[in-house]
């Protein structure tokens, strides 16, 4: 175990010094020297000496685990006067006891430096390493120079060299200390990996026993009131559950404490999740199992697996399963142990509720109690329940009750901005998004301080500042994005295009459409952080960006086939191209012509055969551009039938019938038909042309040709 930040702690409080004085004298963040307390992190050696030298001990004192920081009476008396950052002097008083390699140098400071209360209050505070990210990270670049601390020391005493032994003695030493550091920081490294890091979040933030109430902050501190008493010392945490008298606490490292000091529960590592019931505490682990200690009905939890998350009563507890199933132990449960599709749950001494995942809340009584009548609650977060009363935290931070008393239904039901809520008995109180408590009910043990009638308990008027707001330009329209700002309840956002552009959004993100926008024009954007709490300014912030329009490339077109109509004509079509407003065709490479449909009908080829054919998308949008060509190479083939054909002079016929297959649409010359029929006698210049819809062709000059249709097989198209 690393002792390094209990020996730095012990020495700090003997000096009666705060965090900040410390930090003030190695020139170092307030914010790193705290972590080397809390032993997240591990100083450089450089530093490790100074802070030696200042409390008058050795190097060796510090880092060896096996040593003992000991503070004795002074032997041996000698004034000096110990140097620190910023010209301020500290008085002290120094005993040797004559030895080399143990030497231990005990301050006892006679007069202090005043203390900046601005930095620290004195004592360890625990900070969440994520807190840190963006502190600068100090190492063993802090310029110090030993000699001249030496010689600040006592300047009356003229140095002597240091003869080439010391030296090497020094250099050894030196060495052998970095090594324990490195060691040290290694085995530090080792312990934080495999051990639990939690944080504060949502859950178990606010406890609601007969006398006390419970809450932890956004540091993890843990505010009290009313009248509680544990037997461990309820200061810091990440969650706290109450039942009546009995308490718990999940600690950071995923530890737990409960109020009575049970060993087993002690015992307990990895624990991500809590709950505390009459009779006995239950823990849910990182792996999804679960542990409890007490009430031997309640606890047989042993084979529960995927658990989320844990809730106790009295004589029973309820695991909630990751897919929102209910597992049950003990006594009461059987109204509720089928349930599914759960979200939440609370216990009260006659009441159990279920917030289900769709925002709906069930209550079930326990025993003789009787059940309340939430129906018409809608979009619920969480409930929880008192004796015959029940408040359910809605997703817009209003709350809805459900008790006998009037007055306590008005004083909740006016409440806004809330984010966590408990019940007991007949108290209510919720924590809102600045911080502030709120009170209903019954407050005979003072355990709420209603803090929308203490001015003293007033938090910061104005939100935080709206920050890294940025732009991202797709084709179609311009997504705006900024970091969120804690305690917003919604963003008003503004662009200054003709007309402006402006939008109210509950989330940190909106966008607007690029047909607003010019190309290569300047914008400037406005975000403004608003909260429903009037009480509360709101922040906002600006950023110009340049809009550059993005294009993107219609698709090709494809699916491109022909085929050849009842009168000869020739239909093309193709598969519609998503954008395309219209496309771009040509035949046999000749010139381009513009149709909006994906198909086209030719009338005027005049060659049976195959043909290239070229197909682009076309858009009016400016977003996009023309596509590639598509292309294919088509057949034409006419289409076939069968006609009865004869030849007659004025009523006589003359030859024929001949029964003759002829192509829809070709145009056949008089001197074709004379062949068609075995006849010679060409009589004139006029062709006719054969169509489905048409049965006879008359001649106007000295002949005229019958044509007769007859049944066929069906038409041959043309091929791709």
């Amino acid at each position: 175990m690393n002792k390094l930040p209990e020996k730095l702690v012990l020495l700090r409080k003997h000096a009666n010094l705060s965090q900040g004085d410390i930090a003030s004298r190695l020139n170092v963040p307030v914010t790193e020297y705290m972590q080397w307390e809390n032993g997240n992190s591990i100083c450089s050696v450089v530093l490790l000496k100074r802070m030696a030298d200042m409390f008058g001990i050795t190097v060796d004192d510090l880092v060896d685990n096996t040593k003992s920081i000991v503070i004795p009476e002074p032997v041996i008396e000698q004034s000096a006067t110990i140097p620190f950052n910023g010209g301020q002097d500290i008085n002290a008083t120094q005993m040797y006891d004559g030895s080399l390699g143990d030497t231990m140098q005990t301050q006892q400071f006679s007069s202090l430096n005043e203390k900046n209360d601005q930095d620290d209050d004195g004592h360890t505070r625990v900070m969440n390493t994520s807190d840190l990210s963006n502190v600068e990270e100090k190492d063993a670049s802090h310029s110090y120079d030993d000699e001249d601390e030496e010689e600040e020391v006592k300047p009356k005493k003229k140095k002597k060299p240091a003869s080439p032994i010391k030296k090497k003695q020094t250099m050894i030493i030196i060495g052998a200390v970095a090594a324990i550091v490195v060691v040290i920081a290694v085995v530090l490294l080792l312990f934080n990996k495999s051990g639990s890091s939690l944080n504060v979040g949502n859950d178990n933030r606010i406890a609601l026993g007969d006398t006390y109430s419970l809450y932890v902050d956004n540091q993890g501190n843990i505010k009290k009131y009313g009248n509680f008493s544990s037997t461990e010392n309820f200061s810091t945490g990440v969650q706290v559950a109450a039942f009546d008298d009995h308490a718990a606490v999940l600690l950071k490292n995923g530890t737990v404490i409960s109020s009575d000091g049970n060993a087993d529960v002690k015992e307990w590592k990895h624990i991500k999740y809590i709950a505390a019931g009459k009779d006995h505490t239950v823990g849910v682990t990182d792996e999804g199992t679960v542990v409890c200690t007490g009430n031997e009905s309640a606890c047989k939890v042993s084979e529960w697996k995927n658990i989320s998350s844990v809730y106790a009563g009295n004589g029973f507890t309820l695991g909630l399963t990751n897919d929102g199933a209910i597992k049950a132990s003990g006594s009461n449960t059987d109204a509720v142990s089928n349930q599914s599709n759960v979200r939440h749950i609370s216990i009260s001494d006659n009441l159990i509720a279920l917030t289900k995942k769709d925002g709906k809340v069930t209550i079930y009584p326990i025993g003789s109690a009787e059940s309340l009548d939430t129906g018409s609650w809608t979009d619920i977060q969480s409930a929880a329940v008192g004796n015959n009363l029940a408040v359910g935290l809605k997703k817009d931070g209003t709350v809805n009750i459900s008790y006998s008393d009037e007055e306590v239904v008005n004083k909740v039901s006016s409440w806004k901005s809330i984010k966590h809520v408990a019940a007991n008995g007949s108290t209510v109180i919720g924590i809102d998004s600045y911080g502030k408590m709120h009170g209903a009910g019954d407050n005979t043990y003072k355990q709420y301080v209603d803090t929308t009638e203490d001015d003293t308990n007033k938090q910061e008027e104005t939100l935080g500042e709206v920050k890294n707001i940025k732009v991202d330009v797709t084709t179609a329209n311009v997504v705006i994005k900024w970091d969120t700002v804690e305690n917003a309840s919604y963003y008003e956002v503004s662009v200054n295009t003709d007309p402006e552009s402006k939008t109210k959004t509950s989330s940190n993100s909106t966008s607007i459409a690029t047909s607003s926008l010019t190309d290569g024009q300047s914008y400037t954007v406005t975000v403004v952080a608003k909260s429903d709490d009037d009480k509360v300014k709101e922040s906002s912030a600006t950023h110009t960006f340049t809009y550059t329009a993005k294009t993107v490339q219609l698709a090709t077109p494809s699916g491109i086939t022909a085929s050849t109509t009842d009168d000869g004509s020739w239909l093309i079509q193709w598969t519609k191209v998503e954008h395309a407003t219209s496309y771009k065709l040509s035949i046999d490479g000749g010139q381009e012509f513009e149709v909006t449909d994906p198909s086209y009908t030719n009338t005027g080829i005049d060659a049976e055969g195959y043909h290239m054919v070229s197909v682009k998308a076309c858009s009016t949008d400016p977003t996009y551009t023309e596509s590639e060509a598509g292309t294919q190479n088509l057949e034409y083939r006419l289409l076939e039938k069968k006609i009865s054909l004869s030849y007659f002079n004025g009523n006589e016929r003359v030859a024929g019938p001949v029964e003759v297959t002829v192509k829809v649409g070709m145009t056949y010359s008089n001197a074709q038909l004379d062949l068609l029929v075995n006849r010679n006698g060409y009589i004139g210049s006029q062709g006719y042309q054969i169509s489905n819809n048409e049965d006879h062709l008359i001649t106007a000059d000295k002949g005229s040709y019958d044509i007769q249709v007859t049944p066929t097989n069906a038409p041959v198209e043309g091929q791709q």
